[in-house]
């Protein structure tokens, strides 16, 4: 395989773990569909997180098929990609953040609307508002590691002492 070609099959990997992502979101909208006169502007919002996920499944799909047209071919076994240990260490970082931003993005909306909703059925504070302020927190670190993976790097080598 060429280096274009197993990008593209990485690519189209994230695409296809996005878009099972988008699909496994969407059945939170259907307990609402019967209640759609009490839920009012929630359910534009739920909606609108799954087809945020599904179209960034949609985007990379097609980036990888224009990576695929538009790259230089380069074989395998040409290529010696060499990487640092802290080179290693800030793709760790990217993918890491990655996965907390992708991960956390819709639970976070998820209690985004819990807590709307007990909102509006007078209830005073909820728990609902922790869950809230620690997902955006993880979703903050999150990109934070994919802005500063060298910061991260630094920080870990400081931590370890070297």
């Amino acid at each position: 395989m060429t280096s274009r070609e197993i990008t593209s099959v990485a690519l189209k990997c994230l695409a296809i773990y996005l878009l099972f992502t988008a699909i496994v979101a969407f059945p939170v909208l259907l307990p609402a569909v019967g209640r759609i006169d009490t839920l009012g502007w929630r359910i534009p919002a739920v909606l609108g997180s799954s087809l945020i996920i599904a179209a960034a499944g949609y985007f990379t799909w097609r980036i990888a098929n224009s990576l695929i047209r538009t790259c230089r071919d380069t074989p395998t076994d040409q290529l010696h990609i060499t990487f640092t240990p802290t080179q290693l260490e800030a793709i760790l970082f990217r993918v890491l953040g990655v996965y907390f931003v992708v991960g956390y993005f819709r639970p976070f909306v998820k209690n985004i609307i819990a807590f709307r909703l007990d909102q509006s059925q007078g209830y005073g504070f909820s728990s609902t508002i922790l869950d809230i302020l620690i997902y955006l927190g993880v979703i903050i670190l999150g990109m934070f590691l994919i802005a500063k993976p060298k910061a991260w790097v630094q920080l870990l080598k400081k931590l370890r002492r070297e």
